[in-house]
């Protein structure tokens, strides 16, 4: 749906959420047509896009199990009066992944635990060394406490070892999760590119770095041409294998220039920092070119898919604005570039 649909579309659904006639008492509402209402009040409320990430940020809040989310929700919203889209976009990219910051603290936190159990594991040692040491200067000449004594030691140490052995490999565990549970927080699982979440945690870094430096920001906001036909006519695996060889080739022809993410479906998101948009234009045309010639066939059936093209808008950073209308101005633009015919890259 595009940004100029949407008007009418909150209109429908507002009516629908804040119709005057009340539920009939022989016909409670369910709880899921409850829930249903409270999403949709939570983001008329907050003048929200209804986005999948806005539904699903709202539906979170609502049901109040996500804890750090709800806090941060409510931080906001008592300092500001209402969410912002801005603010809305930057919790749910801290707080709603499919591993979000608290599980990623725990995680941290397991791993100090750790270090410190090894770090007393180290001092006990040492102190039984001393003790074993004064023991010694003690009495020297007692040969048959002298062997206690070592015998002793001895079977400290190697329990020592054993202890030490035992949470290093839970600490190597414990940083393997968690490097993985980074890995899945950020990546797009199709495409192995950074998924909507990280690349909004990117861009909006980004934007502070290049106003922070006076320098430009150019956002691409990029979308395959027909893909719902070629996904009815070719099959959902080859839409997923198209989609693969797409961020494959975006990855290679941006990685000098810019950051690619997939920001859902068959859209891409490309962001240049540093770069004015004509430029940012030429690159992302350089990349639409390549991609239009290559022949592409479906590996399951040896047919030729024919051409697949995108379409793209670009934006330059505007002074004071934030990412979401550098997002909206982006994609307004690709939607103009769709209505003209689709296969052309746009700067708006």
């Amino acid at each position: 749906m595009s940004y100029q649909d949407r008007p009418a579309h909150f209109a429908r659904i507002r009516r629908w959420l804040h119709s005057d006639a009340p539920p009939s008492e022989s016909a409670p509402l369910s709880w899921q047509e409850r829930l249903f209402r409270e999403v949709g009040s939570f983001l008329f409320d907050n003048a929200l896009d209804p986005t999948p990430d806005n539904y699903d940020l709202a539906f979170q809040f609502r049901a109040a199990q996500n804890h750090a989310l709800v806090n941060a929700i409510r931080i906001e919203m008592e300092k500001a009066g209402s969410l912002s889209v801005d603010a809305a976009d930057r919790i749910f990219a801290e707080n709603a992944g499919p591993v979000n910051a608290d599980a990623l603290a725990r995680m941290a936190a397991d791993i100090e635990v750790q270090m410190d159990d090894l770090s007393g594991i180290a001092r006990k040692s040492g102190d039984e060394a001393v003790e074993f040491r004064t023991a010694l200067e003690a009495d020297p000449g007692d040969v048959a406490k002298v062997v206690e004594l070592t015998r002793a030691m001895i079977s400290r140490t190697r329990n020592a070892e054993a202890e030490l052995r035992k949470s290093t490999r839970e600490l190597q565990g414990l940083r393997a999760h968690l490097a993985e549970a980074q890995h899945f927080a950020d990546v797009d699982p199709l495409t192995e590119l950074a998924n909507r979440r990280a690349f909004k945690r990117d861009l909006e870094r980004a934007i502070v770095e290049c106003r922070a430096g006076g320098k430009p920001l150019s956002l691409a906001f990029c979308d395959i041409d027909h893909f719902k036909c070629l996904n009815d006519l070719h099959g959902h695996e080859t839409g997923d294998r198209v989609l693969r060889f797409v961020a494959q080739l975006m990855a290679k022809q941006f990685s000098r220039k810019g950051t690619v993410g997939r920001f859902g479906g068959e859209e891409f998101v490309v962001m240049f920092p540093e770069l004015d948009p004509e430029t940012a234009r030429a690159a992302v045309d350089k990349c639409r070119a390549a991609l239009a010639d290559l022949p592409l066939y479906a590996a399951s059936t040896g047919d030729r898919i024919g051409a697949v093209s995108f379409t793209a808008g670009v934006a330059l950073l505007q002074d004071g604005e934030g990412m979401a209308e550098l997002l909206r101005r982006a994609d307004e633009t690709l939607y103009k570039g769709k209505a003209e015919g689709r296969n052309r890259v746009l700067v708006g």
